[in-house]
Parts: structure tokens; C-alpha cells; sequence
């Protein structure tokens, strides 16, 4: 009815929710991060590593490039 509209709140508008990062920002955003705790080229090297992970058959070269990060 016409008197319940009138006591209901207006609709807001809610944001939409920002666009996915796309795998170029999400590497950037990696290495920014790394950057922090290692040296850029061992940031690059587990990078690396992390994208072969589907075609590895095991992690065993990950493990000596996180010890010495």
C-alpha cells in the first residue's frame, strides 16, 4: 500500500565490487611484497616456481628457494 512505501527507507545503491586483479597485478602485488623480505631476484625465482606448480611433479625445488629466502 501506498502508506507502508512511505514508512520503508529508500533504496541505496550499493558500490560494485572492484574488477579482479588481473595476473599482471597479481605478480606485481607478489613481487612488491617479496621485495619486502628477500632480494628481487629470489622474489622473481619463487614466483617462477609458484606458476610451473600444475606442470610439476613434485615440489622438491620449491623447498631450497623458500630456505633461503
Amino acid at each position: 500500500t501506498a502508506r507502508r512505501e512511505a514508512w520503508w527507507p529508500p533504496r541505496t545503491q550499493v558500490p560494485a565490487a572492484p574488477p579482479p586483479m588481473t595476473q599482471a597485478q597479481i605478480d606485481a602485488k607478489f613481487l612488491d611484497c617479496a621485495a619486502q623480505v628477500m632480494p628481487a631476484d629470489a622474489g622473481r625465482n619463487i614466483l617462477a616456481a609458484v606458476k610451473a606448480f600444475p606442470e610439476q611433479q613434485s615440489l622438491d625445488g620449491v623447498w631450497p628457494l623458500l630456505r633461503k629466502a
